[in-house]
């Protein structure tokens, strides 16, 4: 998609994060300036529209960029599905992961949420914020 050395200035640079897509077809209505346009977007609409249109020079051009560009969507769908590992869980001591399966198994009591019993203010209208707006 784009130059690794491009300062910006070339008509065509910059990334595109395949992992926010889900869909690469060709741009149904035909134009005679632009024949060869694609599009890359996503299936779920949103308030933004998040599309981005690409130009390609020749008909076959354009097939494979969306044939290529389909299949790293596929595959970032199924690195994203893959549980992946925690750094910190892979260094732990095996010491450590013992005693708080021990500790876990003999507490039996349940976690209490500490902003479910917490003081909460007026639910209604907004408080005045001048002295002399306040009742006396």
């Amino acid at each position: 998609m784009g130059n690794d050395q491009s300062k910006g200035s070339e008509k065509s640079c910059g990334v595109v994060n395949l992992d926010y897509y889900d869909v690469c077809e060709e741009n149904s209505p035909k134009d005679k300036k632009n024949p060869y346009v694609f599009i890359i977007g996503t299936s779920v609409r949103g308030f933004f529209d998040n599309r981005h249109q690409f130009a390609a020079e020749s008909a076959d051009d354009m097939q494979s960029w969306i044939q290529a560009i389909r299949g790293a969507i596929a595959e970032a769908r199924v690195s994203r599905r893959k549980p992946s590992r925690k750094r910190h869980l892979e260094g732990k001591s095996p010491d450590l992961s013992t005693s708080s399966q021990e500790s876990e198994g003999t507490s039996t009591a349940c976690l209490v949420n500490a902003t479910k019993d917490r003081a909460r203010g007026p639910q209604g209208r907004r408080l005045p914020n001048r002295k002399s707006m306040m009742p006396a």
